[in-house]
């Protein structure tokens, strides 16, 4: 984990909403940033913004930009009471992590107000790279053995249809002892009826509205298949094969078969299948927000409020 200095640690301080912030980020410094987060939409540039990592949905952004300390994830347009019920949420998910044995990623949740909304950002320390899941794996030997593998075999076995994590390696730290679960701002929680406890409105509003209801039955379903540990296997194997980690297949597949499917193993074709869902499904929801943004921006002459960041799987 990377550690501030004493000229970087700045004391808490309380905007004008009533949203206090965290030792490292001060009030100041989350509404400059924000309105560098809109400059770069409008400009569709993002050299003002440390871009340090971004998924199909979301951007993580390093903060301050030359010397960051903490890892800043802006969310969609909220309202206040969504917002409100987002920070909730978030704690929530962390705590029921715990019953998995996972270990949540301390994050807090900043609200900024822009325009008639609030944006959420999630707030984390900026871990040492090496200590990602996708480093450990690549310095190291294959070996079905590895305490990493083994760790997330074991979590990904207690998922289940209320509580699950999106498995994947790249989000996960690895210290020698404790697997790190880094993103949080999806949470993998069913209610009772099935329904997921994340409001995802806010996501689908970066989509035209004559395709949201299609789209969200889309990602309702791909949501779905983890609730059972198998297909979350599957997935952790099929982003080893994405992120040119296939050495690493036979022995996942091993580590996990042990736990999740000795009577049935799992194999590279599933995983794969899995692979081919994701590449048929995200990259065309990137050409939907190309083609709301194109509307928003050419037909209503406002700021389209969401990232749109190659594929990772076109």
């Amino acid at each position: 984990m990377a550690t501030p200095t004493s000229s970087e640690k700045l004391s808490t301080e309380t905007s004008s909403n009533g949203d206090t912030t965290c030792s490292v980020l001060t009030t100041a410094q989350l509404v400059e940033l924000d309105a560098a987060v809109c400059e770069a939409l409008e400009k569709r540039d993002n050299s003002g913004l440390n871009l340090i990592g971004f998924g199909e949905i979301s951007v993580a952004l390093g903060v301050p930009k030359h010397a960051p300390v903490v890892v800043c994830k802006p969310s969609p347009p909220v309202t206040r009471a969504q917002f409100e019920d987002f920070k909730t949420l978030i704690a929530d998910y962390s705590v029921a992590l715990e019953q998995l044995g996972a270990v949540a990623v301390e994050t807090e949740v900043l609200a900024v107000d822009r325009d008639e909304h609030v944006i959420a950002y999630q707030v984390q320390p900026l871990l040492d790279a090496e200590t990602l899941g996708e480093r450990v794996l690549g310095a190291a030997e294959p070996d079905r053995e590895h305490p990493f593998l083994v760790k997330l075999a074991e979590i990904v076995a207690r998922t289940n249809n209320r509580v699950s994590v999106d498995a994947q390696v790249t989000n996960w730290s690895w210290d020698g002892e404790t697997a790190t679960m880094l993103d949080l701002g999806t949470p993998m929680m069913w209610d009772e009826s099935g329904a997921p406890v994340l409001d995802t409105s806010p996501h689908f509003a970066a989509l035209p509205a004559p395709v949201r209801g299609f789209a969200r039955k889309d990602i309702l379903e791909l949501m779905n298949r983890w609730k059972q540990p198998r297909a979350v296997a599957a997935d952790v194997v099929a982003n080893l094969i994405r992120v040119e980690l296939e050495a690493w297949v036979e022995p996942t597949l091993a580590v996990f078969n042990d736990v999740l499917a000795p009577n049935e193993p799992l194999n590279v074709e599933e995983a794969r299948a899995s692979l081919a869902r994701d590449v048929k499904s995200f990259p065309r929801l990137k050409k939907m927000q190309q083609v709301e943004r194109f509307w928003a921006e050419t037909v209503r002459r406002r700021r389209y409020d969401f990232f749109v960041q190659p594929s990772k799987l076109d």
